[in-house]
């Protein structure tokens, strides 16, 4: 791996990240998941027509929905890491079943796959972080590289 892929990398780690705790967070506020959830979104839509208060497990579930249109899996993929490297092979084949539709992503699917993701970028960040110290200082001065950091679940919130 060169070292403007590690760098590449790194720098997506926060995001990678922040993602998986946003699902957490969604999850926690009661998003619909598991099967018949599109049914049962749907359904709660119609009943707010007909005068029920279901907007904010409407909008945690359509948030949960958009940010896990980036499946863990590809970022995995994009990111070069592998087996050792913050997942195990129980967790790739896991991902495999996953992305091949195989697993249902429901609550317990979703939160696996938090954690998966937030384990790959404290390993990315974890190599740079380990990497940056012998990459000569004249290599990287003035480009604004440096070490990198993930937020805590308490730096970071969704936006209401």
């Amino acid at each position: 791996m060169t070292l403007l892929e590690e760098i590449d990398i790194a720098q997506k780690a926060p995001t990678i990240y922040q993602n998986a705790i946003q699902t957490e967070e969604l999850l926690n506020k009661g998003a619909i998941t598991g099967l018949g959830s599109t049914y049962k979104l749907n359904l709660a839509r119609a009943l707010n027509v007909a005068g029920a208060n279901n907007d904010e497990i409407i909008k945690n579930t359509e948030r949960l929905v958009a940010n896990r249109g980036q499946l863990v899996l590809d970022s995995i993929r994009t990111s070069g890491l592998g087996a050792g490297q913050g997942f195990s092979n129980k967790d790739r084949e896991f991902l495999e079943k996953v992305k091949g539709g195989t697993i249902e992503l429901n609550a317990a699917t979703l939160r696996d796959l938090a954690r998966i993701e937030k384990s790959v970028a404290q390993a990315a960040v974890d190599s740079w972080n380990k990497r940056l110290p012998n990459i000569p200082k004249e290599a990287i001065q003035g480009t604004g590289v440096g070490p990198v950091s993930l937020p805590t679940q308490g730096q970071w919130r969704i936006k209401q």
